[in-house]
């Protein structure tokens, strides 16, 4: 068998040509906070929002943006986290947009969400048509078909999956190649792990077929620092990714990344950070300009 080498694809580039190519704009939320590249960089900047001209008109506004939250976020969470298993929909917001959205999920649990549009469905008149603007862009975006639909269902379970093995070949990259396998154990365990409020060096210990106490001190002579500072700092970087790229409410946060609950979540983020999360997330924003 042939050996093949896995190209250092540049992901920001790829949903550009993807675009391009199929006239469509993709929006891309991270569900756990772990879509990172080398140097701990977001490979997708600013693809947590959605792109399209009809999309951003009227959402910096606030009743725009709780509506968008509301149909892109909570709405999206409540279909996919349902206890159905679903995996694909296609949904219409309060602007009349239409996209195909899939969901990735990996062990059953939703790693990605991605988004693709703008449709109109076809005789479905704008729900803002009293807006001449609204109108007009609602007037120039193609009628989503059923063939069109297929295609880009494929398109974005391809895209997920192959992000989901971006993110396994950074994870390895960030380990120097000279490290033990022990220690590319343990980072793998926390990567692997971290979202889990249960875990903890207990379930180390049985990965790795060592006592308690044993693995305990593995952790500190190969990564120089306790298991438990080791994992909340993992947590807290996807923390961090979360508040700059989602508008999850801080509690939500909290919950998939593996804390207990929002006190002892604030109380470690500002351990690492120096100010509490929703001060973080004020912050960051504002030196952030509008899309």
């Amino acid at each position: 068998m042939p050996k093949f080498s896995s190209p250092n694809l540049d992901f920001a580039q790829l949903l550009l040509d993807i675009e391009s190519a199929f006239g469509i704009y993709i929006t891309v939320h991270d569900e756990l906070g772990q879509l990172r590249g080398r140097e701990n960089r977001n490979p997708l900047p600013g693809r947590h929002l959605h792109p399209h001209p009809y999309c951003r008109y009227l959402r910096d506004k606030r009743e725009g943006e709780l509506l968008c939250t509301r149909n892109c976020v909570t709405r999206i969470n409540d279909i996919f986290d349902s206890g159905t298993n679903r995996s694909e929909c296609v949904e219409s917001c309060w602007k009349g947009i239409t996209e195909v959205v899939v969901t990735i999920r990996q062990d059953g649990l939703r790693l990605l969400t991605l988004f693709a549009g703008t449709f109109r469905r076809d005789g479905v008149p704008c729900p803002l048509e009293q807006d001449a603007t609204a109108q007009q862009y609602y007037d120039a975006l193609p009628v989503l078909t059923d063939s069109k639909r297929h295609q880009i269902t494929r398109l974005l379970y391809a895209l997920g999956f192959a992000l989901l093995a971006f993110l396994d070949q950074e994870l390895k990259a960030e380990i120097p190649p000279s490290s033990s396998s022990r220690k590319r154990q343990i980072w793998q365990f926390i990567w692997q792990n971290a979202h889990r409020p249960k875990c903890d060096l207990k379930e180390l210990a049985r990965e790795l077929h060592l006592s308690v106490s044993r693995t305990g001190h593995a952790v500190v002579e190969e990564c120089g620092e306790k298991f438990l500072v080791l994992l909340n700092r993992e947590r807290i970087q996807r923390a961090k990714r979360l508040l700059l790229t989602s508008d999850l409410k801080l509690e939500q946060i909290a919950e998939r990344t593996g804390f207990s609950s929002i006190c002892y979540f604030s109380r470690v983020f500002k351990q690492f950070e120096k100010v509490a999360p929703g001060q973080y997330r004020r912050q960051s924003w504002q030196k952030i300009p509008n899309c």
